[in-house]
């Protein structure tokens, strides 16, 4: 029965919410169980991608994750904006297609560490990731909207993040982010 209840929650309509809405199949006890802990931190790496809920690549840069998973990591994020001719699907871009990924930066302007994500669908607490209060910019270089909450699980205040959309800074979200979503 459980397998059924996360296999539904998956399939049902997202939508797009706004800063005090969210869906409530994000927060259910079904979509929490599909998060295995991975008790590894970021400490001493470069760059890390994830690569599902329960596994993380990590490299010495930016670049040699890109080279590895495909990734524009190390790209600056007006890169994709400005290409021309560059026709995307959001329902492949939306899936784990291992090109597109949400990138998060420790430091402004896109410095210090960098964490990836392609997984959809699925809230993860950065503090899986070492990253929790981290986050100082973003990349979202999807063709879905993605969610930043201040809270594990999705908790407390969100910050959305449109497709195809970056923040150098992020003001007074600067280290507050505990979780991420992104919907597919």
């Amino acid at each position: 029965m459980l397998v059924i209840a996360v296999v539904a929650s998956a399939l049902a309509p997202i939508g797009v919410a706004g800063a005090t809405e969210r869906p409530t199949e994000w927060g259910t006890p079904a979509a929490r169980e599909r998060t295995v802990r991975l008790a590894r931190s970021l400490e001493g790496e470069r760059a890390c991608s994830v690569t599902s809920a329960s596994d993380m690549l990590c490299f010495d840069s930016a670049e040699e994750m890109a080279a590895a998973t495909g990734s524009r990591a190390g790209e600056r994020p007006q890169a994709r904006a400005e290409r021309t001719g560059e026709q995307v699907s959001a329902a492949s871009d939306c899936n784990g297609t291992p090109y597109y990924w949400l990138y998060l930066y420790e430091h402004p302007n896109y410095g210090g560490r960098i964490v990836q994500f392609n997984d959809v669908n699925l809230w993860q607490n950065l503090s899986d990731y070492g990253f929790d209060g981290r986050v100082s910019a973003w990349w979202n270089d999807t063709d879905c909207f993605a969610y930043l909450a201040d809270g594990a699980w999705g908790g407390g205040d969100l910050l959305v993040m449109p497709s195809l959309a970056w923040q150098s800074y992020m003001g007074w979200w600067d280290n507050r982010p505990s979780s991420l979503y992104i919907a597919g």
